[in-house]
């Protein structure tokens, strides 16, 4: 990903899921600023990748216990 000059991106976020060929559309970004000075609304803050992303209800995705792993 390429950054803005005075901070990061870290997530993003929109309003609902697309599939991989649609055009994706992010409403909001959580951006960590690291240098002083102003961000203005439509500035450029990045370039990124965006994929699909699925979401499993919590009930359906298995957990990992401790004793459940071994290292060797």
């Amino acid at each position: 990903m390429l950054r803005h000059g005075l901070g990061l991106i870290f997530d993003v976020y929109g309003d609902e899921i697309y599939r991989v060929e649609e055009e994706k559309k992010i409403k909001a970004v959580a951006f960590l600023p690291i240098e002083d000075g102003k961000v203005e609304i439509d500035d450029l803050l990045g370039v990124i990748k965006v994929y699909l992303m699925n979401f499993a209800a919590e009930d359906s995705v298995e957990t990992i216990a401790p004793q459940m792993l071994k290292f060797q």
